[in-house]
């Protein structure tokens, strides 16, 4: 009998198959034992914290993440023109109505489930069972075989720039959308006589990265036409990328090597360059002393940090980075207010940091130490500074990148209130409507959330 032969494409066809699978059923072990074992049946056991890769935290007595409470912001501060909304819905035909209801409900379930699936598959090496232990087992292979990611991984959208930095990629878009929303909002802020300032973060990639800039990430290019449009149209623009390129040889250490995010040290410069701004255009009387470098402390956590690039491609391929917590050495003190982690305290500038993020064990992959600085991702944070000296009022817009610059911009004026359009659902111009007393708000977005849906408009 003829000894049947499989080709080099059958075989590799095939085992692509199996790890799919495979990663599948690692997906169903995880969610059976996350959602049922432990979550409804109350079994927790070295067996399942060794299947969801949790381990002792080491966390110091006290010290923990708060839960995240629900406010239903959209019925603290609505919009005024929902109600006319919902007046033309009632006079229009019940049958109509509910054609539309129908439709709607199915479009979102659609969106649901794309949203799901896309959440799945960017979570997929931190969702599988023995998540640690594999990637202790990529890092061993790494370091035996020396095995190198290409320069650009297409299904992570994740580009290498050498010396250990990564990045993700940006595509190309047109700006015009935001921007006519920057200055319907600039009008609204005119009536009540608030200055806007537009402050646009760079990312990663140079200008200077060829073979990436403008090849397969557009990031500088979208900065620059960012800040051009936005100064044709006569907003206020704070270009913080010039600033890199006159304060650092490599601009490329601004930011995190494994994450996308400037570090603490650059939201800190980046908060003095702004406090100069104000200064320079709208005699703010912000102390500048405060921003001096020499007046901070900074503690440095070794090995504490693995960014979202570095999370996605694992120790396999990442190195693990150092993080500062940086104080004013000046006694501060604060009043905060944080709705949805039911956060109402006064104190010195630890209250602007989460401890159980970066103390403890290192877990690169249960905990960020990003998410330390204002407690990651809160729709608002109601900042008073009990030390200062001049009377000022400022509202921060702000992604991500705000969570390293609020805590440091706070040492500036009297009041700061920062909110994170993402996270914020109620209405922006009627939380401003009944706060009237603001100088300014700042606009602070990386380049990259310019396009997001949630960031377009400001209403």
């Amino acid at each position: 009998m003829k000894e049947k032969k499989y080709s080099f494409k059958f075989i590799i066809s095939r085992l692509v198959v199996i790890i799919m699978i495979f990663l599948m059923l690692w997906q169903i072990v995880f969610g059976f034992t996350s959602k049922i074992v432990v979550e409804k049946l109350g079994i927790k056991t070295d067996v399942t914290d060794m299947i969801l890769g949790i381990k002792d935290t080491g966390l110091p007595e006290g010290v923990y993440k708060p839960a995240k409470t629900y406010v239903n912001w959209q019925l603290l501060y609505p919009d005024v023109n929902i109600f006319k909304d919902l007046s033309n819905q009632l006079n229009e035909n019940n049958e109509k109505n509910d054609i539309v209801k129908k439709v709607n409900s199915i479009s979102s379930a659609i969106k649901g489930i794309n949203t799901k699936i896309k959440e799945m598959v960017k979570i997929l090496s931190d969702n599988i069972i023995f998540s640690d232990y594999i990637n202790q087992a990529g890092a061993l292979y790494n370091a035996t075989l020396n095995w190198e990611i290409p320069d650009y991984n297409n299904s992570m959208n994740i580009v290498s720039l050498g010396d250990g930095y990564f990045a993700y990629t940006i595509r190309n878009g047109d700006p015009t959308a935001f921007i006519d929303n920057v200055i319907d909002f600039k009008d609204f802020l005119d009536e009540y006589g608030i200055h806007l300032i537009c402050g646009v973060a760079p990312r990663k990639v140079l200008e200077s990265d060829t073979g990436v800039s403008g090849v397969v990430d557009y990031s500088a290019q979208l900065t620059k036409k960012l800040v051009g449009m936005l100064r044709e149209k006569n907003i206020d623009t704070i270009d913080f990328s010039s600033y890199f390129d006159a304060e650092f040889e490599d601009p490329h250490e601004a930011f995190f090597k494994t994450d996308l995010h400037w570090k603490p040290e650059t939201g800190l410069m980046a908060a003095g360059i702004t406090a100069q701004h104000l200064n320079d255009n709208y005699n703010f009387d912000i102390d500048m002393s405060d921003f001096e470098k020499n007046k901070f402390r900074y503690d440095v956590y070794e090995k504490r940090i693995l960014g979202s690039e570095g999370r996605k491609l694992t120790v396999a391929v990442a190195e693990p980075e150092d993080f500062t917590l940086i104080y004013p050495k000046e006694d501060f003190h604060f009043r905060v207010s944080v709705p949805d982690i039911k956060k109402e305290e006064t104190g010195t500038f630890d209250v602007f940091y989460d401890y159980s993020q970066v103390l403890g064990n290192i877990e690169y992959y249960d905990r960020m130490a990003y998410e330390s600085y204002m407690y990651g991702g809160n729709a608002l944070w109601e900042i008073e500074n009990l030390n200062c000296k001049n009377d000022k009022k400022v509202l921060i817009l702000c992604d991500s990148f705000g969570r390293t610059f609020s805590p440091f911009f706070a040492l500036g004026v009297k009041r700061l209130d920062v909110i994170d359009l993402r996270q914020f659902t109620g209405s922006l111009r009627t939380y401003i409507d009944s706060n009237k007393d603001f100088d300014a708000v700042i606009i602070l977005y990386n380049t990259g959330s310019f396009g997001d849906k949630e960031l377009k408009n400001f209403n």
